[in-house]
């Protein structure tokens, strides 16, 4: 039996160069996000605030 838990915060990247890679990516993606002001956007529009972002320290 598989089993998954969740933390928040945290993406399913693999332990590999690959995922390394793409994990990387994401990270880069996030910060531009985060810099143009759409994270923001997108924290108030789904979740009524940018708080999430706080608790999240998706940096």
């Amino acid at each position: 039996m598989l089993r998954f838990e969740w933390e928040w915060g945290t993406f399913p990247f693999a332990k590999t160069a690959e995922g390394d890679k793409l994990l990387a990516e994401f990270n880069q993606k996030l910060q531009q996000l985060r810099q143009n002001g759409q994270l923001k956007a997108l924290a108030e529009k789904y979740f009524g605030s940018d708080k999430v972002l706080e608790d999240g320290k998706a940096e």
